[in-house]
């Protein structure tokens, strides 16, 4: 049986993809469909650097506000979070 994230998403695939991030990113009202489609469009491109990036550092790279109200901005951080709550993972408190 499949593990249900927050927004009742299927559990994410073995290796995590932009696209899959993305999708769920839109799913849980984070990003909107033209962000995804825009950046989904920039990466097919063969002569767009980093590759190799995770494709969170991709995305926390972008330096997009998230889409809801109040808006608040995508970091890395931010996006890892989201992640292992997504994932059902548990989080440590922050130490700052």
């Amino acid at each position: 049986m499949a593990r249900v994230g927050k927004a009742g998403h299927a559990s994410h695939p073995q290796k995590l993809s932009l696209d899959y991030l993305l999708a769920s990113l839109v799913a849980d009202g984070l990003i909107s469909d033209q962000r995804q489609q825009q950046l989904q469009r920039r990466r097919s491109r063969s002569d767009v650097p980093g590759a190799d990036l995770h494709p969170l550092v991709i995305i926390a790279e972008q330096g997009w506000q998230s889409a809801g109200s109040p808006s608040f901005p995508l970091t890395l951080e931010y996006l890892t979070r989201w992640l292992a709550e997504h994932s059902n993972l548990p989080t440590c408190a922050s130490t700052r």
